[in-house]
């Protein structure tokens, strides 16, 4: 299969850099897109729109639906002080899971920025 791998963002845990008892194998998603879209999982890609010749920035995220009862729901952990979002608290703004087939991809969501 052709591709490239992804490789962790700088911050992020690894097998060698992370939390005692937690597993890194799993699927991380989020039920917000104020958290999903923010600069740690969605870093803004610079590009020259075609058209215009203007450079612009995106940020790009999946829209995912997930099985329920098969992931499990912890907090934020980019450090954050303040609320994220005013519709979840921030102690469930991360879910995870590791069960094959639980998810299936909805969209791709892609906000462009000047």
């Amino acid at each position: 299969m052709e591709g490239n791998q992804l490789a962790p963002q700088p911050g992020h845990f690894t097998e060698n850099r992370k939390p005692d008892n937690s597993d890194i194998k799993q699927i991380s998603l989020s039920p917000t897109l104020r958290y999903a879209g923010c600069d740690t999982y969605a870093p803004r890609f610079e590009y020259k729109d075609p058209k215009t010749k203007k450079m612009q920035h995106a940020r790009v995220t999946f829209q995912v639906c997930v099985k329920p009862s098969s992931y499990k729901v912890g907090a934020q952990t980019i450090g954050a002080n303040e609320q994220i979002d005013p519709r979840f608290s921030n102690n469930e703004l991360e879910w995870s899971t590791k069960e094959r087939g639980s998810t299936m991809l909805y969209g791709l969501l892609i906000k462009i920025e000047p």
